[in-house]
């Protein structure tokens, strides 16, 4: 169904090492993210979900224009594919999107009772590490020490646009 996403984002530079010492990184899944725009503000994101090596989802998200952190998105979780040919549709689906794709590992764990997900970039945005919210009480947080700065409101650092338009070909 539809809903409204309101989401705080951070930069992050060093991930610090207490989160790893705390098991606060053992949770986490990979990222496949491929993009298409629609037009009038409106893309459509596919994402392919693994865990440990195990496809956990597959879901279609089309997500409307952004103002000040919100956003309304229409969200579809995939059956799994019933067999090999509709393994192959999916592929020939994706392989549409051309380059604008994002590979990420994302971590989920709660700090000060916010639920956090930290998001370790690869392939053409390697280095990047973005952590997010969409805590009911986002708008009041507090960037945590570690946090380089809120990107909330930057456009190149939404997904959709990295797809596009990666940290590699920032100069």
């Amino acid at each position: 169904g539809m809903s409204v996403v309101f989401q705080r984002k951070f930069l992050v530079k060093d991930v610090p090492e207490h989160l790893r010492l705390n098991h606060l990184l053992d949770s986490y899944v990979d990222l496949r993210q491929y993009y298409w725009n629609l037009g009038s503000g409106w893309s459509l994101r596919y994402r392919h979900e693994t865990s440990k090596g195990e496809v956990v989802r597959e879901s279609v998200t089309v997500k409307g224009q952004r103002t000040e952190g919100s956003y309304n998105e229409f969200a579809f979780t995939l059956p799994p594919a019933a067999d090999t040919e509709e393994i192959e549709v999916r592929r020939s689906f994706v392989s549409s999107a051309n380059t604008s794709r994002i590979i990420k590992r994302r971590y989920f764990f709660e700090l000060d009772g916010i639920k956090w997900r930290l998001d370790q970039f690869h392939a053409e945005n390697e280095g990047l590490w973005l952590i997010e919210t969409e805590d009911s009480n986002s708008r009041e947080i507090t960037a945590l020490d570690w946090f380089d700065r809120d990107v909330t409101a930057e456009s190149r650092y939404a997904n959709e646009r990295l797809a596009s338009w990666p940290l590699s070909r920032w100069s």
